[in-house]
């Protein structure tokens, strides 16, 4: 057993209790890096979340504007159907012809002008 001087015990102790603040400290800034990793990760993974959700939203709102347009143009498409089927007489009609004579009657004015000759 070596017998430690006084010097060489408060070197000791000096050095121990550097250590056991080292290890404190270490500690206390792990925590505190955790900490700051479980906060980035928190608002890293909302930014995701709230990208995706914009990304959902806007597609769910594009394809629904354009099933809608589809389907404006569909019931276009049968408003213009029914328009031409209720014009169209599929009927057996029966038609009385008449012919007319036209009789076209040529007069000269008063003043005695003569277009004819």
């Amino acid at each position: 057993m070596v017998v430690l001087g006084n010097r060489e015990e408060e070197m000791r102790f000096l050095e121990v209790l550097n250590h056991v603040c080292y290890v404190v400290l270490n500690s206390f800034q792990l925590i505190l890096d955790i900490l700051n990793l479980i906060v980035l990760f928190f608002l890293k993974s909302f930014t995701l979340f709230d990208l995706l959700s914009q990304v959902l939203f806007d597609l769910i709102f594009f394809f629904f504007g354009k099933f809608t347009q589809f389907l404006v143009s569909l019931n276009f498409l049968k408003n213009l159907l029914i328009l031409f089927f209720n014009h169209v007489n599929l009927g057996v009609n029966l038609i009385d012809v008449v012919i007319k004579r036209i009789v076209l009657l040529i007069s000269l004015d008063e003043s005695g002008d003569d277009f004819l000759n």
